[in-house]
């Protein structure tokens, strides 16, 4: 049965971009690190606040090791616009960049590797299948996973697409599951309000033993007490300001402090528990025009032109559909839904069986980046799908906004 999976977080179109970065250490930079570093606005009240679970801090601490022998060490940051800096000034201002800064003046000698994977307008389920490719093939040592506020939750603070606990769930194992024993920090950051899918993250979190920051339980107390208003924080009632993002930096580097006060420590990384939800989100993976799997493009042309999803499927006309021959359980069609009279049609065929149809145009009143659920099933088979452009576009639509910016598989 279809399923119309959508990202609920209203995309506030800044300036986007997928940021990788490199960090070479100097004299000069260590001084500007560490002054930065001791310009703290936290209470320690509120440091202790944030830790919303003490967890086992072990593959941390491995991590740390390997920045102080091997003089070398890779962090990522994987999450929605919050972690790609949306509501800041200057992209240093992002908490990434302060948990760089931090890495920098801990371990002088060392070579920082930073990749901000954070994509705006994105939740864990498209998070899950572009994992590999902009995460773990860049063999990370330490990851931080942000997707609270993008995953959405009901008034009674329950997911509102549940897929999304599966795919954090196993964003967490994967990255757990690598052959460097890599260390994951989930961050739990909330929008005005404090509205954020808390309880969700905290569940699969405290089963894996892992460390949890969270902003929500920091700020709150702040909001309350009168201390800060929201707009102190945020200035549009989502993504922090520099001033929440110094708050988030200083709450991640406190975590990080109870870490590097163990170093060289003797710890055991412990074996990973069985899966708390559904596994379906395995070997998870993005298909592109240039995949494998595309048996044939039909009437689709190579690539996309949408800002970081660059080669996707583009289509001449209605005549020929795509063919995708695929070894799968699940099978998406991830679109930008927009609120213009843009908007067109697919029609999608699993099997010969009865067709799916999906628009581009979106009924929320805010553009919106979807994961459009076409099959999705407990076991892995073969499948030959079939996409093609509708000739008829949703009412008062012209049919321009046509483009497929990935196929997100899981075997």
């Amino acid at each position: 049965m279809k399923k119309n999976l959508i990202v609920i977080i209203i995309i506030i179109l800044m300036c986007f971009n997928v940021g990788c970065s490199t960090i070479n250490e100097n004299e000069e930079n260590i001084d500007n690190n560490t002054q930065v570093l001791q310009e703290q606005i936290c209470s320690q009240t509120t440091l202790n606040n944030s830790i919303a679970n003490e967890g086992d801090l072990s593959r941390i601490i491995k991590a740390m090791e390997k920045a102080q022998t091997e003089k070398e060490i890779k962090i990522a940051f994987l999450g929605g616009s919050i972690t790609y800096g949306a509501g800041t000034t200057v992209g240093n201002d992002c908490y990434s960049k302060i948990v760089e800064k931090w890495f920098k003046a801990k371990f002088p000698e060392a070579n920082i590797i930073s990749k901000n994977a954070g994509i705006s307008g994105t939740d864990s389920l498209l998070g899950i299948h572009r994992l590999k490719k902009d995460v773990l093939d860049y063999n990370p040592d330490f990851v931080i996973v942000e997707y609270a506020v993008n995953d959405g939750v009901n008034g009674d603070g329950t997911l509102k697409i549940v897929e999304n606990s599966y795919a954090f769930e196993n964003i967490i194992r994967d990255i757990l599951s690598t052959d460097n024993q890599c260390a994951v920090l989930p961050l739990i950051c909330c929008t005005e309000g404090g509205w954020c899918s808390q309880q969700d993250k905290l569940t699969t979190s405290i089963h894996y033993s892992l460390p949890v920051v969270s902003y929500k339980n920091a700020v709150e107390p702040l909001i309350e007490s009168g201390e800060y208003a929201w707009s102190d924080l945020t200035k549009d009632g989502i993504h922090p300001n520099n001033k929440g993002h110094k708050i988030l930096g200083e709450l991640v580097t406190n975590l990080l402090e109870k870490a590097y006060a163990r170093i060289n420590e003797d710890v055991t990384i412990n074996q990973i528990p069985s899966a708390l939800t559904s596994a379906i989100f395995t070997n998870a993976d993005m298909l592109t025009y240039k995949s494998e799997n595309i048996t044939s493009l039909g009437n689709f042309n190579n690539g996309s032109t949408y800002w970081c999803f660059k080669d996707g499927f583009t289509p001449i006309d209605n005549k020929n559909a795509m063919v995708v021959d695929v070894e799968c359980k699940t099978f998406y069609v991830f679109i930008n839904k927009t609120i213009n009279n843009k908007a067109a049609k697919f029609e999608i065929i699993v099997d010969d069986n009865e067709p799916i149809y999906i628009t581009t145009k979106s009924d929320t009143g805010y553009e919106q980046l979807t994961c459009e659920e076409i099959l999705i099933n407990t076991d892995v088979a073969n499948h030959s799908i079939k996409i093609r452009l509708c000739e008829e576009n949703p009412d008062g639509c012209d049919g321009t906004n046509n483009q497929i910016l990935a196929l997100l598989i899981s075997k």
